[in-house]
Parts: structure tokens; C-alpha cells; sequence
């Protein structure tokens, strides 16, 4: 019976966000000194993250390197398939900005949680952004950011592999 449904059913895909919309949700953000929400939303576009990865994030899974910052990704979809520890490597200026700034605005424990929020709130904020901007008859949800990152990393010709890059430590 799913097969059936499937096959008549389409599935609601999330578009992606352009980098210039992740840019002003980010900017919108600060401009609403919700300098967390703005690392989230570059976290999740800079990071390629499914929405459930950075808002489960804590600050011990932050490695600071002289380069980058390297997000380990404990339970991440693909991760507990093959049962493989997964981490990103995040070099965006901006969104290493911005996680430097949440760190040093909040002095946190290692054990905290970097999005101490619900995830609702920051899906809710998310569409918050997105009526401010007057795009929200566009569909746009969170995982928008994880497929406009990969559509923008593509179209900068990075090469597919750079979400499981490190960088020199």
C-alpha cells in the first residue's frame, strides 16, 4: 500500500535557499542581536546539516582549529547506518565569526548545548524569516538550508566530498 502511495503521492521536497536569503536571514538575525539563531542558520548552510544536527550540537563537539572548525556530527543519519563517526569541517569566514562570537558571548560549558532552545522555536523562527522576507509561498523549510549550501558549494565548484573534509590542526 506505501509503494501505491508513493507512486501517486509526490513528496514535499524543501527548496533550496540561495546563499544571498541565508545571508539575510543571518543578517536578520544579528540585526536582532540573536547572534545564535545567525550561527545556526550558517551552520546549517555553510555545514550542509539535516535541521535535527546543529540543534543537537554541544559546545565540546567543537573542535577550534587554526584553520576551520570541525562539528562532530555524533548521530547523524548516515553516521548510524554505516557506523562511522561523521564530522564536518566548517571555513566560511561568517559562520566562523559568528560560532566564535556565540562562544564568547555565552562563556559556556562544554556539556551545553549550543541551540539550548526547542527545535520548534527555531523552526518557527525560520519561518519567521521567511515572512519578513516575503517568501514564505515558497515552501522554504530548515532542510532549505542543507540543499541551498550543496547547491551553492556545487555551483562554486567545490568538489563533492568537501562536507567530510578536515582541515590542519
Amino acid at each position: 500500500m506505501f509503494k501505491s502511495w508513493r507512486r501517486v503521492e509526490t513528496p514535499a521536497r524543501a527548496p533550496r535557499l540561495t546563499q544571498q536569503l541565508a545571508r539575510a536571514f543571518i543578517a536578520r538575525a544579528v540585526e536582532q542581536n540573536d547572534v545564535l539563531l545567525a550561527t545556526m542558520v550558517a551552520l546549517g548552510f555553510h555545514g550542509l546539516l539535516r535541521t535535527g544536527e546543529p540543534l543537537s550540537f554541544r559546545y565540546k563537539d567543537i573542535e577550534f582549529n587554526r584553520d576551520c572548525r570541525v562539528l562532530c556530527l555524533h548521530q547523524s543519519k548516515t553516521g548510524l547506518r554505516t557506523g562511522a563517526q561523521e564530522a564536518v569541517a566548517i571555513r566560511d569566514s561568517l559562520t566562523l565569526q559568528l560560532l566564535e562570537t556565540q562562544v564568547s558571548l555565552r562563556h559556556p560549558y562544554p556539556g551545553d548545548p549550543l541551540w539550548p532552545r526547542s527545535a520548534q522555536s527555531f523552526r518557527e523562527a525560520f519561518k519567521q524569516f521567511c515572512k519578513w522576507f516575503q517568501v514564505d509561498s515558497l515552501a522554504f523549510k530548515p532542510y532549505s538550508l542543507r540543499r541551498g549550501g550543496a547547491t551553492w558549494l556545487l555551483q562554486s565548484g567545490a568538489p563533492l566530498e568537501s562536507r567530510d573534509d578536515t582541515c590542519e590542526r
